[in-house]
């Protein structure tokens, strides 16, 4: 590790809870399904997919636009 970079895990602004996360832990395994490295992205990808259709995306997007509706957003946020 070079000498000029400091963990997370060590830089003591982070909890236990989150640097056990970090450390993936086996007691925390429970709260999550993959944890979020390349080699998991195809699958959880794949997943999403599956589970979240057309209509789930439209009621998603509509909830949106209600919470932006009265927010000054950026073009790319809208």
């Amino acid at each position: 590790m070079p000498t000029d970079c400091i963990s997370y895990q060590n830089s003591g602004y982070f909890s236990s809870l989150m640097n056990d996360y970090l450390d993936q832990k086996s007691n925390l395994h429970s709260l999550y399904h993959r944890f979020p490295k390349l080699e998991n992205f195809e699958d959880q990808i794949i997943e999403k997919q599956k589970n979240y259709d057309n209509h789930n995306r439209s009621v998603l997007v509509s909830a949106l636009q209600k919470q932006y509706l009265n927010i000054e957003a950026s073009v790319l946020t809208k």
